[in-house]
């Protein structure tokens, strides 16, 4: 295969590769968000990490004995409640959320595709996206097929390997995802002073909310960019290696005790 994007692909590719018998393909299916993401990272970044995870992984797949994989276009229209009106953020309902992913897995299903990975970068997305999952268990999206859902800001813990401030949104973090997956973040200083967080209230539709500076970072104190950048690597490595993992053991896990 010249790709492993759905959307460089021809309708003649995809009919070949499933129809080669050798291994089984599904998809990946990157979810974001286009969300405020503090002075250092893009509106995109969520997503970009979302989708660079799931380009890694699907290229990981090319070599494995039993597992292909195509990675979809983006998800990247979700909830982010509480950032509604700061600048350049687009918040859609739970409910927007829940239908498109239902419809499209359920879209993309009618193709014999063997199984599904979501890629999800956003943490507000994490209740509709574990709802896809057991509609795929149960066959409620038109047929029984395995979703592994691979929640991104999961894996957070890796950063303390390298001594990243915690509070992850728009923080070390972040930057150091974005950095890797995205390979554009570069030091900067568009912010020239920093500001405390603000109180926020504590529960946005029962969800629990962490207060964020005007600036959109949950950390006391500015990122160090510096830092992020030079442990860039070797953290989206670690993480990329524990996402194939875990999608490899899920799936395998499935497959030997399913008639499919």
């Amino acid at each position: 295969m010249d790709s492993i994007r759905l959307d460089e692909l021809t309708a003649l590719d995809v009919e070949r590769l499933l129809s080669e018998g050798k291994k089984k393909y599904g998809i990946f299916l990157p979810v974001g968000c286009t969300e405020q993401h503090g002075p250092d990272l893009p509106i995109g970044c969520d997503t970009a990490i979302a989708r660079g995870a799931a380009n890694n992984a699907a290229r990981n797949f090319i070599e494995h004995q039993q597992y292909g994989a195509i990675v979809l276009p983006d998800l990247a229209y979700t909830p982010s409640p509480g950032a509604e009106a700061t600048m350049g953020t687009i918040s859609v309902s739970f409910d927007f959320l829940g239908k498109s992913l239902s419809e499209v897995l359920t879209a993309s299903l009618k193709t014999p595709w063997q199984f599904v990975a979501v890629f999800n970068g956003h943490a507000h997305n994490h209740g509709r996206v574990i709802e896809a999952s057991i509609a795929g268990a149960q066959g409620a999206l038109g047929r029984r097929i395995p979703i592994v859902i691979v929640n991104i800001y999961e894996l957070s813990y890796f950063g303390g390997d390298f001594d990243l401030c915690p509070g992850s949104h728009a923080g070390e973090l972040e930057i150091a995802l974005y950095n890797y997956y995205a390979k554009q973040c570069r030091e900067t200083s568009r912010l020239g002073g920093w500001t405390s967080p603000r109180s926020r209230p504590e529960k946005i539709y029962g969800l629990d909310i962490l207060p964020r500076s005007n600036y959109g970072v949950l950390s006391e104190k500015r990122p160090d960019m510096t830092k992020s950048l030079a442990v860039s690597h070797e953290l989206g490595r670690k993480i990329d290696e524990k996402v194939l993992d875990l999608i490899t053991s899920n799936l395998d896990t499935y497959f030997s005790n399913w008639i499919c």
